[in-house]
């Protein structure tokens, strides 16, 4: 095994098997093994939890383990609440709702691993064969946990081009019971099941990623996003304000509130928001565009012109923007430009004929 590890993990694994032979200085093998290899020696907890309580434990099992775990020691000793012990290893078994309940659980301290671990082994020192065994199945999870793990789980971001656009929730569920407690995996699989139109567990998900890191803007802007898409749109301005309040700087803060104001109809703030969004990253043709489209609802067809031209202009390949130019364009009355921006927009995207069709077919 020592052949298949980097020298550091080996070095980890070497002191960690020291540690359990002798019964002595388990706690500081532990310590450094998490410094050296925190991806292995999170996947080798998860192993120790499942060796230790089986595959489906009840939440009782775990309660009485966290209490006797605690008892004989002083708070100063423990370092940690029990209650985020004991959600820590529930998580690990896919139950997050006490991690839900209590909202922000710090986990980057390896504190609570490490006392788990300790208070296992204590219980039941495993056998060579057992911790051989233990070892393997964490070597082999490892690479499967690497594989799947979202961007700086734990601060090692993928090479450019490893980008993993079509990912699914379940790729996020091993990421998230090897720590509950980092926000970016439950944003991750938040985001992969708004994607998918799942929308009420994306919630759920960006309800926990909020509580394990408030002042963070960007969960509370995807999850504006989720509740605009569910029609909850005073909770969504709630979250989108929230998120400029915490970073005034972010075009697409303003864009997504502008979305929400526009879907209330309250027509004059989205414009507001749309100027400020477009103020910050003038050369976004999308916020253009949007502004376009609400100008266009509101009535002032000349200031919607103006923009979709311009959007256009930068950005001539966006079929959708040619689709709402040529229905504005129909509305003002200019049928025979709207026709050709139907026309064109087709072209770049042929799923639009039969929406389009109707109006290509009429010869007035």
């Amino acid at each position: 095994m020592r052949d298949e590890l980097d020298a550091p993990t080996a070095d980890a694994v070497a002191a960690l098997r020291s540690a359990v032979a002798s019964g002595e200085g388990l706690g500081d093998a532990l310590r450094a093994g998490f410094a050296r290899n925190v991806v292995f020696f999170n996947v080798f907890f998860a192993g120790v939890l499942l060796h230790w309580f089986g595959d489906q434990p009840d939440e009782e099992a775990i309660t009485v383990f966290v209490a006797r775990m605690r008892a004989g020691r002083s708070p100063e000793q423990v370092g940690f609440e029990p209650r985020v012990a004991e959600a820590i290893i529930r998580s690990a078994f896919g139950d997050y709702e006490l991690a839900k309940q209590i909202g922000q659980v710090a986990v980057t301290s390896t504190a609570i691993p490490v006392t788990v671990i300790e208070d296992i082994f204590a219980a039941s020192p495993p056998t060579p064969a057992e911790l051989d065994e233990l070892l393997a199945t964490t070597m082999r999870s490892e690479r499967e946990a690497r594989a799947i793990t979202p961007a700086n789980l734990y601060g090692q971001p993928r090479e450019p081009g490893q980008e993993r656009p079509d990912e699914a929730p379940d790729e996020f569920d091993q990421a998230i019971r090897l720590n509950p407690g980092n926000a970016r995996a439950w944003v991750r699989r938040g985001d992969a099941r708004r994607e998918r139109g799942d929308y009420e567990r994306a919630l759920g998900d960006y309800d926990i990623a909020i509580g394990l890191d408030p002042d963070n803007p960007f969960p509370l802007v995807w999850r504006a996003d989720t509740l605009r898409c569910l029609e909850r749109y005073d909770a969504a301005l709630a979250d989108a304000s929230h998120a400029i309040d915490l970073d005034p700087g972010r075009a697409e803060f303003f864009n997504m509130r502008a979305l929400v104001y526009h879907d209330m109809d309250r027509f004059e703030e989205a414009i507001a928001d749309e100027d400020r969004a477009i103020t910050l990253d003038p050369a976004s043709t999308w916020y253009l565009a949007g502004r376009a489209l609400t100008h266009h609802e509101m009535g002032n067809y000349e200031k919607s012109l103006a923009d979709y031209n311009r959007a256009i202009e930068l950005n001539p390949g966006e079929a959708w923007m040619l689709v709402g130019r040529g229905e504005l364009l129909q509305d003002m009355g200019r049928q025979a430009e709207a026709r050709a921006d139907f026309v064109r927009a087709i072209e770049l995207e042929p799923s639009y004929a039969p929406e389009l069709d109707q109006y290509l077919s009429d010869e007035t």
